[in-house]
């Protein structure tokens, strides 16, 4: 009797499901008949409208800040999954000020199937409508206050990060209109969010119909709203509307001109004529590019490395100016201390903060601030090794990567970063040990004059910012001499033949969106792809797209740490690499300081490679075993058991162990203090080292001879790896601001492929202390 009974209802269920169906069938089909979009495949629309930016309210239980988009108008085609959006805008800033024109573009393609970007074509009326043709749609009765719907519901071929499929569902009025459609996407703050759209007030254009009015919401809030004057079904010239135009440059890294660059090294070699210091003077844009390079008569001509730290000097060798061990005491060319000085100030600043080459040597040393004992070492402990002239990622590099040498100054103007000038003279290539005596060395005095004429506001200079409650570094030198500037071609001295002077070159970025958020991109790194490696669980382009909006998303409400005015959102740079350190994904927000490109990059390869079930094998073939044997005496066996994000490997890489706390043993990535300078820091320095000095040396080579590490290792906060179902995937690196924003900004595109938490560095010790994973600023969004 059971059996029966269970089977009766069994069969009675199904019945209802198979008329449900066929009732969810019929209304599609007069819904789609009324609104005249049987025969639809595309649509273009028109008018004009806002939009809200997502999260970024100044005050509590308000709208999100307004965008007005004037000229706004929409392409979709329908079979391709495709659509394209332009648009004038019209906006204030969130800190106040006046409005500015600019432009609004959103290119949704078949490539982004991600479900936050492919709802916007179909959540519209006649998407959703064919959409739930195309996907077995069910159909329930609903009210919303005392008007009656047909509420039909479809899930959609993309899959959510626990492996479900979206839901999506329409409302249709007695009239057989789309009164609203409903769905919900994963936010790295409100969890599943709620995008409701609302259509009203439709229109015919002979037998096409469309709502005059669209407003979406998200988190309780208006995020576009618009008011369409007209709208034409199945447009003729559909391809031309959905194309983008071919990616165009930005003009140029920067606004200097070669009379500009001329101008500031004439006011150095005047300054420096004035007070008999002969010296080699570079310029360079916004990106690093060198624009000219100027050596007086009777300058030195080559540099030092000293890095001023506890560890024994060397002698170089006679032949390649090379050292055994580390870099202290390498001799190399004058100019190429120049330039990276003059590279490191441009890479380094924004509109939002103004660092020089002090400011960096300020953060890199073993405790923050220098000097200080019992202080963990500087934020960006281990920058220095960035932007080499031997990565794959940002080319060109620095010729001896970023600089923390006292002599260099960024070029401003109109409070736009548009370069850095580089001075380089004493013969010694080092960082102030010393930060307390104020000392002024002439190469300082020498680039504060170059850049007369040239300063950045006051408020976004590096002593007006502090960190962990620290006044950062920016100059000793306030008041340089201001002698009569010789003519250019009178100057003493000449031209680099290899560097002649020119203006600022054209920018390798260009602009892109991604999840609603305005950056830039390298056209090497975008479209974003899926991993070349393809497994069950491997990165798609669909994860990659995920994961970086969801960075952006977060970095786009997140307090930054180093920009001014106060209240500012951070901006950082996004990179996504997979198991083999390929780059899936790189994305930069608007006016993110440039280091960060290279950066991010290099921390997310740093975690995915340390996390690898080989780490400790590959490392050993290269030739690092006894880091490899120290780390697996301290239980670190570096065989994929423990999940390492950038904030552990780095804990391991400092001189102290705990980080800061002196008179300790040191991790087992780096010397012991009494070896250890800025420029013998242990692993780090000995992977890249022989690739350094083959490009010093006129070689080609990848930064290491590991092949997933090319632009080599990064050892300060910022980098999650990735995992789907236990299995390492790939990473995250995020570069740009505080480095506990970084982490933040990297756990929220890690939601989803997060590592198993019994892995999690957090959760092992070594010597009895627990090794970090992340750590988030408190209070950190605005």
């Amino acid at each position: 009797m059971f059996r029966k009974s269970f089977a009766a209802i069994a069969c009675f269920t199904l019945m209802s499901l198979i008329a449900t169906a066929q009732d969810a069938k019929n209304l599609v089909q007069a819904a789609s008949k009324e609104m005249g979009i049987e025969n639809l495949n595309s649509v273009m629309f028109y008018g004009s409208g806002a939009n809200f930016n997502l999260g970024q309210s100044n005050r509590a239980n308000g709208p999100w800040p307004r965008t007005n988009l004037n000229d706004y108008t929409r392409a979709i085609d329908f079979l391709q999954s495709t659509s394209r959006a332009t648009a004038v805008t019209w906006s204030a800033p969130v800190t106040g000020g006046a409005a500015a024109q600019g432009a609004f573009t959103q290119n949704i393609t078949a490539a982004n199937n991600t479900w936050s970007q492919q709802l916007e074509i179909w959540v519209t009326p006649w998407g959703f409508l064919k959409g739930a043709a195309a996907n077995g749609a069910t159909v329930r009765d609903d009210s919303i206050g005392f008007k009656k719907y047909k509420v039909v519901t479809w899930q959609t071929s993309q899959k959510s990060p626990s492996g479900k499929s979206y839901k999506v569902e329409g409302f249709i009025n007695s009239d057989n209109l789309v009164d609203r459609v409903n769905t919900w996407i994963e936010n790295p703050l409100l969890g599943d969010m709620l995008v409701q759209t609302l259509y009203s007030d439709y229109r015919d254009n002979d037998g096409f119909k469309f709502p005059s009015s669209i407003v979406q919401e998200r988190g309780g809030w208006p995020t576009f709203e618009a008011q369409i004057l007209w709208a034409n079904p199945n447009p003729k010239n559909i391809q031309q509307l959905i194309t983008p135009p071919p990616p165009q440059p930005a003009a140029t890294a920067g606004t200097l001109t070669t009379v500009e660059v001329q101008t500031i090294i004439a006011q150095a070699v005047s300054t420096a004529a004035q007070l008999n210091r002969p010296v080699t003077v570079a310029v360079t844009d916004r990106e690093g590019n060198v624009l000219g390079v100027f050596k007086m008569t009777g300058a030195a001509v080559a540099t030092q490395f000293r890095g001023g730290g506890p560890g024994p000097s060397q002698v170089p060798s006679p032949l390649t100016g090379f050292v055994p061990v580390g870099l202290d005491g390498t001799v190399v060319p004058a100019k190429l201390a120049a330039i990276s000085k003059a590279g490191t100030a441009s890479l380094f600043s924004t509109r939002g903060n103004a660092f020089s080459t002090r400011t960096a040597g300020f953060i890199i040393q073993e405790h923050f601030p220098p000097g200080v004992d019992f202080r963990a070492g500087g934020p960006l402990y281990g920058v220095q090794f960035s932007s080499l002239p031997c990565s794959d990622i940002k080319i060109p590099g620095l010729p001896l990567g970023l600089s923390g040498d006292p002599g260099s100054v960024p070029i401003y103007k109109n409070g736009a970063a548009v370069g850095g000038v580089g001075i380089e003279g004493d013969g010694v290539y080092t960082v102030d040990r010393d930060p307390s005596d104020f000392d002024q060395p002439f190469e300082e005095v020498i680039a504060v004059a170059a850049g007369r004429g040239f300063e950045p506001p006051s408020l976004i200079r590096g002593d007006n910012i502090l960190v962990d409650g620290i006044r950062l570094a920016y100059l000793n030198v306030n008041n340089a001499p201001s002698p009569a500037t010789i003519p250019f071609g009178s100057l003493p001295g000449a031209v680099d033949p290899l560097f002649p002077i020119r203006g600022a070159q054209t920018s390798v970025f260009t602009a892109a969106m991604v999840g609603g958020i305005a950056g830039e991109v390298d056209t090497r790194f975008f479209p974003f792809v899926g991993s070349p490696t393809v497994t069950a669980s491997s990165l798609t382009s669909a994860d990659v797209n995920t994961i970086i909006a969801h960075a952006a998303q977060q970095a786009n409400i997140t307090r930054a740490a180093i920009r001014q005015p106060l209240g500012s959102n951070a901006r950082v740079s996004i990179a996504v690499v997979d198991t083999n350190g390929v780059v899936m994904g790189l994305f930069r927000q608007t006016d993110a300081p440039g280091f960060g490109f290279d950066v991010s990059v290099q921390k997310a390869r740093t975690a995915v490679f340390f996390s690898r079930v080989n780490a400790g094998t590959l490392l050993t073939g290269a030739g690092f075993g006894a880091y490899v044997s120290r780390a697996a005496s301290d239980g670190i066996q570096l065989n994929g058991a423990i999940a390492l994000s950038d904030r552990a490997i780095g804990f391991l890489h400092r001189p102290f162990f705990p980080d800061g706390i002196n008179n300790t043993a040191p991790g087992p990535f780096s010397p012991p203090i009494d070896q250890w300078s800025v420029f013998n820091v242990g692993l780090q320095l000995d992977l890249i080292k022989t690739g350094l000095q083959g490009i010093l040396s006129g070689g080609a080579a990848p930064c290491t001879s590991i092949p997933s590490l090319p632009n080599g290792i990064q050892i300060f906060a910022g980098s999650i790896p990735l995992y789907r179902n236990g299995e390492l995937i790939g990473a995250i690196g995020i570069s740009g601001d505080g480095i506990d924003q970084d982490d933040l900004i990297a756990a929220a595109g890690s939601v989803g492929y997060t590592p198993p938490v019994s892995i999690r560095s957090d959760q092992f010790f070594v010597r009895g202390v627990r090794l970090p994973f992340v750590k988030f600023p408190r209070s950190p969004n605005l």
